[in-house]
C-alpha cells in the first residue's frame, strides 16, 4: 500500500472515533514514527509502497490512538522546549503550556551558575530544560513516583545534562527538608480538583496518572504546601514560580502573599490564559 493511501485510511479511522482532532496530522505523526522519517518525507514520497508488516504496525498504532490513547504514549516521546523527552504511562505528558513557565524562569535568570529546585518533576521536562538553557545551573528535581524518578534521570542523560540534574524521591506534602538554599523553586504541581477528574477528556482521564493531576478537594493543596516550605530554603530575592490552572492565578497569588512573597507576577500563555504565577522572597 502506498504512503498516501495509508495516511488516508489512518485519518478516516481516527476521524470516525475521535472528535476535535486533526486526523490527517495525527495519521502523519504515527506513520512518520513507524518509518523513522520526518513528516516532509511522507509528502515527497507519497507514492512509495510500504510493506505489509510495516503497514500492519502503523494500523495497530492508529487503533490505539482511535481508542483515545495519547500519541506520546504510543511513540514514547514528546517534544518540549525543542528537546526530546521520553514519556510512558504513569508519567504526565509535558504540555506546551508549561513552556511558558520555563521561558519565564529563563528570562528572569539571565546569568549563570544558579541553584534551582523543581518540585513534582514528573518527566523532568522543567528541570532538564532549565539545566539545558541556563548555563552552569544545577537543579534538584523531586518526585514521589518511582517511574517519574527513573524517567527524569533518563531524560537528563539523553539531553546531556545529567551532571547538572539531581533527581530525588520525596513526598513534599509531608515536608521537604534540605540544608541547601536555592535561587529558584519551580513547580507544575497537580492542580485539578478531585471531583473534576472524572470530567477530563478521555485521553487524559483514562490514560494519564491521577497522581499527577489530583490537587485535592480545591485543587490547591500543593500550592499551599510549597508556598509554606519554600521561604526558608530560598536565598534572599529567590523566586518561587508555579504553573496554575486557568482560574487559579489570583488564588495562588494570595497564597504566596500570605507566605511572605512579593513582586508577584502573573504571566499569560500563548492562548492568553493566566498560566504562571511567580514571586520573590525579599
Amino acid at each position: 500500500m502506498k504512503i498516501a493511501e495509508l495516511l488516508k485510511q489512518g485519518a478516516e479511522i481516527l476521524s470516525k472515533n475521535l472528535e476535535d482532532i486533526n486526523a490527517m496530522f495525527e495519521s502523519e505523526l504515527l506513520l512518520s514514527f513507524v518509518l523513522e522519517k520526518e513528516r516532509i518525507y511522507l509528502a515527497v514520497n507519497r507514492h512509495e509502497n510500504i510493506d505489509d508488516e510495516t503497514a500492519d504496525l502503523f494500523f495497530s498504532y492508529i487503533l490505539r490512538r482511535a481508542a483515545s490513547e495519547p500519541i506520546s504514549y504510543i511513540t514514547g516521546e514528546k517534544e518540549f522546549m525543542s528537546l526530546k523527552f521520553c514519556v510512558c504511562p504513569k508519567v504526565l505528558i509535558p504540555r506546551p503550556d508549561t513552556e511558558t513557565l520555563c521561558c519565564h524562569i529563563i528570562d528572569e535568570f539571565s546569568g549563570e551558575g544558579y541553584n534551582m529546585l523543581d518540585l513534582c518533576t514528573g518527566s523532568g521536562a522543567i528541570c532538564v530544560s532549565l539545566a539545558k538553557y541556563i548555563k552552569n545551573t544545577f537543579v534538584d528535581a523531586v518526585d514521589i513516583s518511582d517511574i517519574c524518578i527513573k524517567t527524569a534521570k533518563k531524560n537528563a542523560e539523553e539531553n546531556g545534562v545529567s551532571n547538572f540534574v539531581n533527581v530525588i524521591k520525596a513526598d513534599i506534602l509531608n515536608g521537604f527538608k534540605t540544608s541547601k538554599r536555592y535561587d529558584c523553586i519551580v513547580s507544575n504541581p497537580p492542580y485539578i480538583k478531585s471531583e473534576d477528574i472524572s470530567y477530563l477528556m478521555k485521553d487524559v482521564r483514562d490514560f494519564e496518572p491521577v497522581l499527577a493531576l489530583d490537587g485535592g478537594d480545591d485543587g490547591l493543596k500543593f500550592y499551599e504546601k510549597i508556598s509554606e516550605i519554600a521561604p526558608p530554603i530560598l536565598n534572599q530575592n529567590g523566586m518561587l514560580a508555579f504553573e496554575v490552572g486557568h482560574n487559579q492565578s489570583e488564588t495562588v497569588k494570595n497564597i504566596m502573599m500570605k507566605n511572605g512573597f512579593s513582586d508577584i507576577k502573573i504571566i499569560k500563555d500563548l492562548a492568553g490564559v493566566n498560566r504562571v504565577v511567580s514571586g520573590r522572597r525579599i
